[in-house]
């Protein structure tokens, strides 16, 4: 199993186009914000457990996708469904664990992942190395005026 590349970066940073961007390379698997090292198990990810990973939808679509993405082959409402039965079989599993079945699921290739809410909290990037003590990170930065311009707007 390949070890991850995790994209560090506040939000508003440009994380997506640079996740999108490395997600082509052949040996690469762009993953969409999976959140999974922002809640300890899987079943957090529908409840708030911070006021600092987004309202319901946007703490499981990225999981979800993923899911159908892998499982079925598409991102249709059925393969979404699909995505919710795989997840509520899973709910009382660590994160970890569920990130590590996903890893395994597009092995060899490099998952690539890009949670900006993983910056601002050091337990969910111990979370992150004591998972993947291999990880890679890239650490993307933002000039603090075109940021703070960005996220005010």
């Amino acid at each position: 199993m390949a070890a991850p590349l995790f994209l560090l970066a506040p939000p508003r940073s440009y994380t997506s186009l640079i996740n999108a961007m490395i997600g082509q390379h052949p040996q690469a698997y762009g993953l969409p914000e999976l959140m999974l090292f922002n809640v300890e198990r899987l079943k957090d990810l529908w409840r708030k457990v911070s006021e600092d990973i987004g309202g319901d939808s946007s703490r499981r679509h990225g999981l979800l996708r993923t899911v159908a993405e892998l499982y079925a082959g598409e991102q249709t409402c059925d393969a979404v469904t699909m995505a919710q039965h795989w997840a509520a079989a899973r709910e009382n599993r660590s994160s970890s664990d569920v990130f590590r079945e996903l890893v395994e699921k597009i092995a060899p290739l490099i998952a690539v992942e890009k949670s900006p809410a993983y910056t601002i909290s050091m337990k969910r990037l111990y979370r992150i190395s004591e998972t993947f003590p291999d990880a890679r990170f890239l650490h993307l930065v933002r000039h603090p005026i075109a940021q703070c311009r960005s996220v005010m707007n």
